[in-house]
């Protein structure tokens, strides 16, 4: 009796530890009348309020008193709009003053203020700023922007939108030698780049266009929030605080655009904006401790910069593999010979970029938070990036999905709860949904959008803009809304999720037949070597003895046989998870499904199903077959393949394969370029060899 009740003490302190370790986002609210409102996110994603499920189902709304404050009417207006929502059962809104947010008299944004809380609205505020400053600089993709087998001295010309500069360079192709670097200006986008060769070898030219990234709402991108976020920040600071804010209000967002994403150009750009060179130059200096020390790191020969402010201005010609091993000073135009294999100067790039962008959507939410009103802020994002991924329950508390169309729901939002599952702290989740015209005519697809981004873990529904009031489609969602808000199912509802390494280009987000979403994570994986009827493979964060093993078949449902001195466990995508127990002779049955399972309890070294090296062996035999025929000594591979089935009858699983594949792999090679190979043998066609 003793010793069951102290298990259970020793129970309940390691529960309490683990919440106490456990970072939750929270705060504490005082309105206008001094009242608190406490407010925490909960781990399903659902922002709590007052001790209840906070979900809005809110339109966006513009008040006309902000556009036009000088029209007495306006407010009156904004009065007869707002009636009118609320007369359909809508009672929340998304305020956007459409335009910046400090751009009205601080008495007309209370005017607003004061009509939602008369009204009995809750409410959000977008924060964003009237005239960010685009980002801008050079874009460096040697895999897009080149032309190559240039052979003659005849000038070439570019095409190159929206693009009024770039930097060229004319390279040997072979050797990587530069031959001529220049830079060039066009008004329209057209250029012309100049050849002169002395020789009648292959040539190939990168440019580099210097690029404004607009964005737009198909590709959002972040502006240069370096040279803003000072500005934006105070603006909205010295306004908001002359604002008194009621019971209704419940989060502010989107500082930096309607909606933010690293896209498109974006990814590979190298900003230009003096802020930014000054804040990259300072974050240098900290991580190394003298320029020599940098200089070693980033393998620029033969060259030492003045000042770490001077190296942040250094346009590397490479990029993910392609491109020169050239480094250009673009403040002092000189070229200079890099090791591009070692040099770290991508990635140091990439890393100020990344830490600095979430740094500022940390910071700016948490002097709101600190400075006008302890309410949640939240950021409107696309795509899937760690600069979204919080480390911490500092910082912003919540991201929203941009939808533009339905077929942007799966990966839009799919990207957004994999990033809130796998932050360090659970965000809050909701959805802005942009309708194209008359696309909610019918009461199932509503549903079914909303249906779907609920499902991806959306906890929040913004219809923006707005759809006409008296329309059916705002009834239907009025409808949705009064069902789902008081539904403890649908507020406690959390997806469940299997993921796939985000590097994976063949996998793409989708709903399974079982009910889980199967999604990228900003994970490493590895491809496992599973034959040509399965595929599958490991995430780095799980390898060792209890890593997992995601696997599925390409076809039908099959049945794999696998040794293993112990159980194993397997987790169907339903979620269902058993043990699979050894036989006497240490095989392990395993069920396969077209749906990916999870194995476990078996390193994935030693994950070889004897199918897989029975069609290992099968085809190191046909190979062998196919060089006899073309009268090749087959002595040694034959006897080799004697050894691999031994290996097989033996259950040594591991062996068979590698014995039976390095031989198989070795003897195509032989016969690669000879007539008469079976190409299904060489993975050419059929089955897919990992």
């Amino acid at each position: 009796m003793l010793k069951q009740k102290t298990n259970t003490i020793c129970i309940l302190i390691l529960i309490t530890i683990i919440a106490v370790c456990v970072p939750v986002i929270s705060g504490t609210y005082k309105d206008s009348d001094g009242n608190s409102h406490v407010w925490r996110v909960d781990e399903k994603f659902t922002l709590q309020w007052d001790g209840a499920p906070y979900v809005p189902f809110a339109f966006a709304f513009t008040p006309k008193t902000l556009l036009d404050a000088q029209n007495p009417e306006s407010i009156n207006l904004d009065k007869a709009a707002l009636e009118e929502l609320k007369a359909v059962g809508i009672t929340d809104v998304f305020l956007k003053p459409g335009k910046g947010i400090a751009t009205s008299p601080v008495e007309a944004f209370q005017q607003v203020i004061d009509l939602l809380e008369e009204l009995g609205f809750s409410y959000g505020i977008q924060l964003i700023d009237s005239q960010p400053t685009p980002l801008q600089g050079y874009v460096v993709d040697p895999s897009k922007y080149r032309i190559d087998g240039i052979t003659s001295s005849e000038d070439q010309s570019l095409n190159v939108q929206n693009v009024h500069s770039l930097i060229y360079a004319l390279a040997d192709s072979k050797s990587g030698k530069l031959k001529q670097l220049s830079r060039s200006k066009s008004a329209n986008g057209e250029f012309t780049i100049p050849i002169a060769l002395g020789a009648k070898t292959e040539h190939v030219v990168i440019f580099f266009p210097y690029k404004t990234i607009t964005a737009t709402t198909a590709e959002p991108n972040i502006p240069d929030i370096w040279a803003d976020y000072d500005k934006m920040r105070d603006i909205a600071i010295s306004y908001l605080e002359l604002v008194k804010f009621g019971k209704g209000l419940r989060y502010f967002a989107d500082p930096f655009g309607d909606a933010i994403a690293l896209s498109g150009d974006a990814v590979d750009i190298i900003p230009t904006s003096e802020r930014f060179r000054f804040e990259y130059g300072a974050w240098l200096s900290k991580k190394y401790k003298n320029i020599n020390t940098m200089s070693k790191a980033w393998c620029v020969d033969k060259y030492n910069p003045e000042s770490y402010t001077e190296a942040a201005s250094f346009i590397p010609f490479w990029n993910k593999g392609r491109g020169l091993k050239y480094v250009y000073d673009v403040a002092v135009d000189k070229i200079y010979d890099a090791d591009a294999n070692r040099s770290k100067i991508w990635e140091d790039l990439i890393n100020f970029r990344e830490t600095s962008i979430k740094a500022y959507l940390g910071d700016f939410a948490d002097v709101i938070r600190k400075e006008v009103a302890d309410v949640p802020v939240i950021h409107t994002v696309n795509g899937l990036n760690s600069v979204f991924q919080s480390a911490s329950a500092d910082g912003y508390n919540g991201l929203a999905a941009s939808i533009i169309d339905s077929s942007s729901i799966t990966p839009r939002a799919g990207m957004i709860l994999s990033m809130a599952e796998n932050s360090a702290t659970k965000p809050w989740i909701i959805s802005k949904i942009t309708p194209k015209a008359d696309e909610f005519t019918q009461k199932d697809t509503l549903y079914s959008v909303l249906n779907n981004l609920h499902g991806l873990g959306s906890k929040g529904f913004i219809i923006d803009p707005q759809m006409p009031i008296n329309s059916d489609a705002s009834k239907w969602f009025s409808e949705y809304a009064a069902l789902s808000r008081s539904d403890s199912v649908f507020t406690g509802y959390a997806p469940r999720v299997i993921y796939y390494p985000s590097t994976d280009e063949k996998l793409e987000p989708k709903k399974l037949a079982s009910g889980a979403w199967w999604l990228p994570i900003l994970v490493d994986g590895r491809n496992v070597h599973l034959g040509s009827t399965m595929s599958g493979y490991v995430l780095d964060s799980s390898v060792g003895p209890d890593n997992g093993i995601y696997l599925w078949s390409l076809k039908d449902p099959q049945r794999i046989h696998v040794y293993s001195k112990t159980a194993l466990s397997v987790t169907k995508a339903s979620g269902e998870t058993a043990d699979a127990a050894p036989n006497k002779k240490g095989i392990v049955e395993i069920d396969v499904d077209t749906e990916p399972i999870v194995v476990r309890g078996i390193p994935v070294e030693l994950f070889i199903p004897s199918e897989v090296v029975q069609e290992a062996i099968d085809n190191f035999a046909a190979t062998i077959k196919i060089a006899e025929g073309m009268r090749i000594d087959t002595g040694s591979y034959q006897q080799t393949l004697k050894q691999a089935k031994a290996f097989m009858e033996k259950n040594n699983f591991t062996t068979a394969f590698q014995v039976s594949y390095q031989s198989n792999e070795e003897l195509k090679h032989r016969l690669k370029g000879m007539e008469g190979i079976n190409p299904a043998v060489f993975g050419i066609e059929g089955g897919s060899d990992k």
